[in-house]
Formats: C-alpha cells, structure tokens, sequence
C-alpha cells in the first residue's frame, strides 16, 4: 500500500475535531505575527508531524503546555494513521 502525506485539509480536520482550531489559530496568529495559517503555510512547513509542537510556545496561551502537549501526542498519532493510508 502507498503512503500519502498528511494534507492541510486533515490537519484543519484534526483541530475541528479536536475542539481546538480557533485555539490553534489564536496562538499562531498571535506568536507568528501572521494573519493567517493557510495552505500555503501548511506547504511551507518543512516538518507536518512536528507543526503542533513548533507553531507556538504552549507555555504562553490560555490552555497551557499540558493541553497543547495532549493535542500535538494525538496530531502525532493522526499523522501516522493518514501517512499509512
């Protein structure tokens, strides 16, 4: 069976299902000076498993390390279930 990398649209998917997207999306807006995280970010990101983990400084949100850590261990997994399809 070939593999296929994980898309933005699983990764977008994955937050709306997790509850967090507009947290996700604070955080990095806010850290990243940005205005938006797009597809075209999602292409820039050299390494999609590790996005959660590298987006922000889960110490300075609202939800907190321990939230964000719980969330980037469940993206890991995820990521691995989609790369395996």
């Amino acid at each position: 069976m070939a593999s296929s990398r994980p898309t933005y649209q699983d990764f977008r998917a994955f937050l709306r299902e997790e509850g967090c997207a507009p947290n996700f999306d604070r955080a990095f807006l806010a850290y990243n000076d940005a205005t938006a995280f797009d597809s075209v970010m999602w292409d820039a990101a050299t390494d999609k498993q590790s996005l959660i983990a590298v987006a922000f400084v889960w110490d300075k949100t609202a939800e907190g390390r321990e939230f964000w850590r719980n969330i980037d261990l469940r993206w890991w997994q995820r990521y691995d279930e989609l790369h395996q399809r």
